[in-house]
């Protein structure tokens, strides 16, 4: 499990990105990720402190994205 800060939030598209903590490319993650049902997911999650799972797509790109994104306690 990885932690990080939500840096950008597109609610409309229903995606957004998490800057992970150990450094690195900042990481997609779709609305569906979100794992915590006290997490809305909307502009006020900009700037929340979360803790998350990598996933490789599966398309072969090798690309990242944050899946059970959880508000860090």
């Amino acid at each position: 499990m990885e932690t990080g800060i939500i840096v950008a939030i597109h609610a409309d598209r229903g995606f957004g990105f998490v800057k992970r903590s150990t450094g690195g490319q900042d990481v997609f993650f779709h609305m569906y990720s979100v794992a915590d049902q006290f997490l809305q997911f909307d502009d006020r999650l900009r700037g929340r402190k979360v803790t998350f799972d990598i996933e490789t797509e599966s398309d072969g790109t090798g690309r990242q994205r944050a899946v059970n994104v959880r508000a860090a306690t």
